[in-house]
């Protein structure tokens, strides 16, 4: 597993921690982009650059009442070389309720009335 000094990480370290869980089975990775990999410089020169040309052809769209259409440059998205889970708190909550991690699809519980 990979670490970097991320917020998710403290997070789910103080989750485990407080509550005492086993994270056997956890996969970080699996669930989240590690903060470091999700900077990427590149990507911000690159979209500081089209927003020096977007913004001042944005506003001569607005002055004239966009009657006047210009093309504008695009902003990328960052690519990521892997897909991630993601994580809810729904999952968070079953990992407190069960003491192990389990993907919440796996578990179900139900409310019976007395």
């Amino acid at each position: 597993m990979e670490f970097y000094r991320c917020d998710s990480y403290e997070l789910l370290s103080n989750f485990i921690n407080k509550f005492e869980l086993d994270y056997g089975e956890f996969n970080f990775d699996e669930h989240f982009h590690s903060e470091g990999k999700l900077v990427q410089i590149n990507l911000a020169l690159k979209t500081l650059m089209n927003l020096s040309i977007w913004l001042p052809m944005k506003t001569i769209e607005l002055i004239t009442i966009n009657k006047l259409k210009l093309n504008k440059p695009d902003f990328s998205k960052p690519e990521f070389e892997r897909s991630i889970i993601g994580m809810t708190f729904k999952d968070l909550l079953t990992w407190y309720l069960e003491g192990e991690f389990n993907r919440n699809e796996k578990v179900i519980y139900k409310i019976k009335n007395q």
